[in-house]
């Protein structure tokens, strides 16, 4: 007779527990991940969240582009300086070509920090963006940017920054 089709499988979500990934050989993690798909078997919700409970994103399609929310407490960047954050927010969309963060709101060693940034990878990777900071601790952020701390006070500053790099993990280099 004629072939019976095989079954089909419907994956209706994937969880992540306790994982830990790699970026640029220094380790995320430990986290939980959930990703939830529509009848379509698009994405219809994916969230990380620390298993420490520091840092929580939620990425969400949203018409062409993708919804990207985040948010941590006691939170040190996992790349680049340890900068800690005591809360830190930022909110924006994902597309094929770009990450863009119109909100970015913190505080971190006494003072608070506002801005915007944008990751872009077409034709190499690129990072720019700007910041207000108000009443940030000199000392501890210079150390935490492994620079000697021969400065105190507090900083205020708008900067604006841009750089670009081959490959994305040569940005932060470019910065400097």
């Amino acid at each position: 007779g004629k072939p019976v089709p095989p079954p089909v499988v419907r994956v209706r979500s994937v969880l992540l527990d306790n994982a830990t990934i790699m970026l640029n050989k220094t380790p995320f993690g430990p986290f939980h991940g959930s990703v939830a798909l529509n009848d379509d078997n698009g994405l219809d919700l994916a969230s990380i969240v620390m298993a420490d409970g520091t840092l929580k994103a939620f990425i969400k399609p949203e018409g062409s582009h993708y919804r990207v929310d985040a948010s941590a407490a006691n939170w040190t960047l996992p790349i680049g300086p340890a900068i800690h954050f005591d809360e830190i927010v930022v909110e924006g969309f994902a597309t094929a070509k770009n990450l863009r963060f119109p909100v970015v709101r913190g505080t971190a060693y006494g003072g608070s920090v506002t801005g915007w940034t944008t990751y872009s990878w077409q034709k190499g990777a690129r990072l720019r963006g700007r910041a207000n900071i108000a009443g940030v601790q000199l000392r501890p952020l210079l150390q935490a940017l492994g620079k000697p701390p021969r400065l105190s006070g507090k900083l205020n500053a708008t900067p604006v920054f841009y750089s670009s790099a081959a490959h994305g993990k040569e940005l932060l280099k470019a910065l400097h």
